[in-house]
């Protein structure tokens, strides 16, 4: 009897050892949308969480690292998420990712971690664009993606 429970018992490990390697956790949807704004006295398509506020990126972020926390956190609130987002939403043309940071699971978008800016209270609004010293741009479609390598963020680019 004993061989019989031994064998059943590898049995059942080997079967929950092989379900737990192909079993992987379903991504959390990406709480992100296109949505039009009024950024530098224009009318341009950029990335906005489900309340349709302008989503942001701050250049003092490293590749998947974020700076902003604290105060800094209370003017810029982070975009945060449960677990892992999507890679990908269907019309947006980059990649997403959630890290980990001081401010828990923020969501990226090409690398670049995304955040609200505290005065924009309505849908559309962009007050937050190139402020502090241009360190702080709303975020579009068109980011450039953040290279592995890169320690400096790319260079902003107008729309």
């Amino acid at each position: 009897m004993i061989p019989y429970s031994r064998a059943f018992a590898f049995t059942m490990f080997v079967s929950g050892m092989l379900f737990s390697l192909g079993a992987e956790a379903t991504p959390s949807p990406v709480p992100v949308q296109l949505h039009k704004a009024k950024v530098a006295g224009r009318t341009t398509e950029v990335l906005a969480g489900t309340n349709g506020k302008t989503l942001y990126y701050f250049t003092h972020d490293t590749r998947g690292v974020a700076t902003c926390s604290g105060s800094c956190a209370s003017l810029w609130p982070p975009l945060l998420s449960r677990a892992q987002v999507a890679r990908h939403v269907t019309g947006i043309p980059g990649v997403f990712s959630s890290v980990k940071g001081p401010n828990g699971l923020q969501v990226d978008y090409n690398g670049h971690p995304l955040y609200y800016y505290a005065p924009d209270t309505r849908a559309g609004e962009a007050l937050g664009n190139g402020l502090f010293g241009g360190t702080w741009w709303a975020a579009t479609p068109k980011l450039a993606y953040y290279a592995n390598n890169e320690t400096v963020p790319p260079a902003h680019s107008s729309w």
